[in-house]
């Protein structure tokens, strides 16, 4: 039966295809497992999991070879009280550059960071308003062309004025 035997060999090589795909599959998960890095991802994966009861899939999303680094860093720096600004500051920062890169996913995080370090709604306010100052003069100072070496001068001249006001005095009308 000629049948029979076209449908055997297809199927031999349809199971030798599988094969050699999984072995590949396999070779290359033992790679994985034989570099350094692997005890690295391991660490950074369940450092995530004790410090935030679980893996994000954000997180999960990142390059194996990355993930350790960007944990390290987001540990270190972004989630840490140990640097040289409040976490409450840090995640305001971030809010505002968020909000004009623009970021939803960042901006909601920052937003919920900032308000857990004890950030108010008008500190929240603040931070995105300050942004939007940057953005808008950052437009038109660009936009104009303004001279460098002149903004310069005139900037170290308002900066003089303001420290020679008594810090009392109020704000000019």
């Amino acid at each position: 039966d000629g049948i029979q035997f076209r449908f055997f060999v297809e199927n031999k090589i349809i199971g030798i295809y599988i094969f050699v795909t999984h072995a590949k599959l396999l070779f290359d998960v033992i790679k994985v497992f034989e570099t350094d890095n692997f005890m690295h991802l391991y660490a950074a994966l369940k450092d995530i999991e004790r410090t935030l009861g679980f893996v994000p899939d954000f997180l999960r999303s990142v390059p194996t070879a990355a993930l350790p680094g960007t944990w390290e860093e987001m540990k270190t720096l972004q989630m840490s009280s140990n640097t040289a600004l409040p976490k409450k500051y840090k995640e305001l920062i971030g809010l505002a550059v968020s909000a004009q890169i623009p970021c939803k996913y960042c901006i909601l995080a920052h937003t919920e960071f900032a308000k857990a370090n004890g950030a108010t709604k008008d500190e929240v306010g603040t931070a995105i308003a300050e942004a939007g100052l940057s953005r808008h003069w950052s437009t038109f100072l660009n936009g104009t062309q303004t001279d460098e070496k002149k903004f310069k001068t005139e900037l170290t001249a308002m900066i003089d004025k303001l420290k020679a006001r008594d810090p009392n005095a109020p704000p000019p009308e």
